[in-house]
């Protein structure tokens, strides 16, 4: 009875841990402010603000190329621009790694503001803060298939 009872006690104080996950960050679409840009709102974490403005912008760019922007009213990136993720960045590593981590993507923000004042703290130490981003999508689909990682029209 003395077994049967600490192992109750034992799941019971193992269901009870807390374990963290972190949230991805979240990507939403906010206005189409003119033929061929979108302004959306990405929320980044970090130690710092400047990491926290890279995955902020890095959110925002994995969004609209491999998972899309579900909207009611903008069907132009509702579907991703690229269908498969891994088989386009095992195919393109090197435009993928100059895009993201040298921050080539940069090229295709127009406008990024943050949109709190100050970093929010998450419970590992971390902080998020959301940012406005503005993204010229039309030269982005261009120069994905300028670099051959976009077929023409997508197909």
């Amino acid at each position: 009875m003395k077994n049967l009872l600490f192992l109750a006690l034992l799941l019971t104080a193992l269901a009870a841990c807390k374990t963290y996950r972190e949230t991805p960050a979240a990507v939403q679409y906010q206005s189409n402010p003119a033929p061929g840009s979108v302004n959306v709102k990405a929320s980044g974490f970090g130690k710092s603000d400047i990491e926290i403005e890279r995955d902020a912008r890095t959110k925002a760019f994995e969004t609209i190329l491999f998972r899309g922007l579900p909207a009611s009213d903008f069907t132009a990136l509702r579907l991703p621009m690229i269908e498969n993720e891994g088989q386009a960045r095992s195919a393109h590593k090197a435009f993928f790694k100059k895009f993201f981590e040298e921050d080539d993507c940069n090229r295709f923000v127009t406008a990024m503001n943050r949109l709190d004042d100050k970093p929010v703290k998450t419970t590992d130490g971390r902080k998020t803060m959301a940012y406005s981003l503005s993204i010229n999508y039309e030269a982005l689909r261009r120069d994905l298939e300028q670099a051959g990682v976009l077929r023409k029209f997508g197909y």
